[in-house]
């Protein structure tokens, strides 16, 4: 089984490749956002302290318009862009040649709902028009930008005005626009370590690790597994007495459902507390069972992954509480969201449980 990378974890994978995931550890009061605009689609990931707190996807990018350098006229244009164009009052035509003054408007409309997806520019009926999936979920206030994907190297470099189309498409139109607008540059513009290849870095720029300790488990007959997503709950998912964890929980899993509604199997990952109270156990394991209750309703597994010491405890509610369900809790094994984890058979005479966690997963 290999997991399949929708729009959320895209996101999630170019935010980390790029480094702004590590980044945002230098900033404790506010985020950084990073926009990965590629050919098609531009992934937004929101990351505090570390982690991934936020997504969304704008049907936004470089090869939105198709365009004959030699004889400028336009090969294709993607549907949202021409009820976009009529809209702003544009004729943009397949087959008949472009006005350069045209694409200019056209782009710089394109920059202006970039900066309305991360509440940088009021709404419009354009943004919901772009959007994918969902919008950001939160208000955030930024810290700073990175840009990545394909439009991102036309956005940090400026090119040759009088050869506007050297790629066969508007992206090094858009990219000056997206360098240029007032709104996105409220908020400093941050150089990210990797641009064009930070979705492939994210995906498998970290070694491998074996790990195990503490485990409960009810039923090991799903084991070995392979190549398990992560979801990994942050700080703040944590914070004020878990108040927030079940919706964020919730939001979360969804990240990792196809099309027909089905979830992937995931193994759920928070950092949790050292020397937890039976009083914590008990709330924490409800708000794990109310945020996962759409997931359950499937036949996967429950997998959690803990940093701190709890996971007998924990689990051992937990098979309580859904007596059903096959669970495995472990603990003291630090993961993030977009790695992914292989587990083995028990060991050592069940005391431990291997682990191998990895973020680069190869099909066959």
């Amino acid at each position: 089984m290999v997991a399949t990378a929708g729009s959320d974890l895209e996101s999630i994978l170019a935010g980390r490749g790029a480094g702004t995931a590590d980044m945002s550890r230098e900033v404790w009061d506010k985020a950084l956002v990073n926009l990965d605009i590629g050919g098609g689609t531009t992934n937004i990931g929101v990351f505090k302290n570390g982690s991934p707190v936020d997504t969304s996807c704008l049907d936004i990018g470089g090869r939105q318009i198709i365009i004959d350098p030699a004889t400028e006229k336009l090969l294709y244009i993607a549907e949202k862009v021409k009820t976009l164009a009529k809209r702003i009052g544009l004729d943009l035509i397949e087959g008949q040649k472009a006005a350069r003054q045209d694409i200019e408007k056209l782009c710089a409309r394109l920059a202006q709902i970039l900066a309305e997806s991360i509440g940088l520019a009021a709404p419009t009926a354009e943004l919901e028009l772009f959007i994918t999936a969902h919008p950001m979920r939160s208000s955030w206030q930024f810290a700073g930008l990175t840009y990545s994907g394909g439009v991102a190297d036309c956005i940090y470099n400026e090119y040759d005005t009088q050869n506007p189309y050297p790629y066969g498409d508007i992206g090094v139109i858009l990219g000056n626009h997206i360098r240029l607008n007032p709104s996105l540059n409220q908020v400093q513009r941050m150089i990210p370590k990797e641009t064009i290849r930070a979705t492939v870095v994210g995906a498998g720029s970290n070694a491998v690790d074996i790990s195990g300790s503490t485990i409960a488990w009810s039923d090991t007959s799903i084991l070995p597994v392979q190549n398990v997503p992560i979801v990994k709950m942050s700080a703040e998912d944590e914070a004020d007495s878990y108040n927030l964890f079940a919706s964020r929980l919730a939001e979360k899993l969804a990240w990792f459902k196809d099309k027909a509604g089905t979830y992937q199997l995931v193994a759920v990952s928070f950092a949790g507390v050292h020397n937890p109270s039976f009083d914590l156990i008990k709330d924490l394991c409800g708000k794990i069972v109310q945020g996962m209750e759409e997931y359950l309703r499937g036949t996967n597994p429950v997998i959690i992954i803990i940093d701190n010491d709890m996971a007998k405890s924990l689990g051992y509610a937990l098979m309580n509480a859904l007596p059903e369900k096959k669970i495995i809790v472990l603990d003291s094994i630090k993961v993030d969201t977009g790695d992914y984890i292989d587990i083995g058979l028990p060991a050592a005479a069940g005391r431990v449980i291997p682990v191998v966690v990895k973020t680069l997963v190869f099909g066959k």
